[in-house]
């Protein structure tokens, strides 16, 4: 009977840890800023700038796939509660807003999404999105845990951290904001190529 209840008592445990809710803590951090306007890693990106964290199902980001990357919600600061979809540089992951240039905290509360997934913060050079001319993407982190909406709170943490040393710690791409017009042109160019592959059968 012992025997027996262990089993089912280790099962619910497995259960739960399975099942709990992940918060993702995402953070730069370094005697250096993560964050550049520039490759040349020059001009730290200000504090107050806008930033997101987006959602991938593969480790590459593809610039041209930019309106289609999924802007994750349930992001926030401190504890909670996870109700934005942007942060802003400067601020930590607790919510003050003593980081610094080039440096952001911010946590994320998953809970739909499994490793089969990607996470990256896409940061820009404007205080808002509609102002920004381009932006970069930092950190492209595969999920270690699996969230869902029942069980207690685990937690998952991914650093991107600088190093005066080694500029491979704090490479990123930088693009320009597709403007709305180029953006409806590519779909129109995909819509034609389809129409013409059915023509031709």
């Amino acid at each position: 009977m012992k025997k027996g209840s262990s089993i089912i008592t280790l099962c619910l445990l497995a259960v739960i840890a399975v099942s709990a809710p992940i918060t993702v803590t995402y953070q730069t951090a370094g005697p250096e800023p993560a964050l550049y306007l520039d490759e040349n890693f020059e001009n730290p990106v200000p504090s107050g700038y806008y930033a997101e964290l987006i959602l991938l199902s593969t480790d590459t980001y593809v610039h041209s796939q930019y309106a289609n990357y999924e802007v994750l919600t349930t992001i926030g600061y401190g504890t909670g509660p996870y109700d934005q979809n942007y942060a802003l540089v400067g601020t930590t992951a607790a919510g003050t807003t003593t980081a610094g240039d080039g440096h952001i905290g911010l946590k994320w509360l998953n809970t739909s999404y499994s490793t089969d997934y990607y996470i990256a913060l896409r940061f820009y050079n404007a205080q808002t999105k509609q102002d920004a001319t381009f932006y970069g993407v930092a950190g492209i982190y595969k999920l270690t845990k699996s969230g869902s909406t029942s069980g207690p709170p685990d937690w998952e943490i991914k650093t991107f951290t600088t190093n005066t040393t080694n500029n491979d710690n704090r490479v990123y791409t930088m693009f320009p904001i597709p403007e709305p017009s180029t953006m409806a042109l590519i779909g129109l160019g995909g819509l034609a190529l389809v129409l013409r592959r059915r023509l031709k059968k």
